[in-house]
């Protein structure tokens, strides 16, 4: 993602091989969800998604480390956001 440490948005890029399932969530450091940002199909190539610092009810979130996690078919990555107020 970039950047990274953000303040107030960041964008994350994710590549298919090929069409299918893409799931994209931010947890808070305790691993709890804070928002789900893709869940549904996607063609191959290239996404852009870009998160706003909010959790699912539009709340912005504390300053701190959050983690988003990318499922697409079989493949699952972890990496790390801060978000710097």
């Amino acid at each position: 993602n970039y950047p990274n440490p953000f303040n107030p948005t960041t964008t994350i890029e994710f590549s298919l091989a090929e069409a299918g399932h893409a799931k994209l969530c931010v947890y808070n450091a305790a691993g709890q969800l804070v928002s789900e940002l893709v869940n549904g199909q996607y063609a191959v190539g290239s996404h852009t998604v870009k998160w706003n610092a909010v959790d699912g009810n539009g709340n912005r979130v504390a300053s701190g480390l959050y983690l988003y996690r990318l499922e697409t078919g079989s493949k699952v990555m972890q990496k790390k956001l801060v978000l710097m107020k």
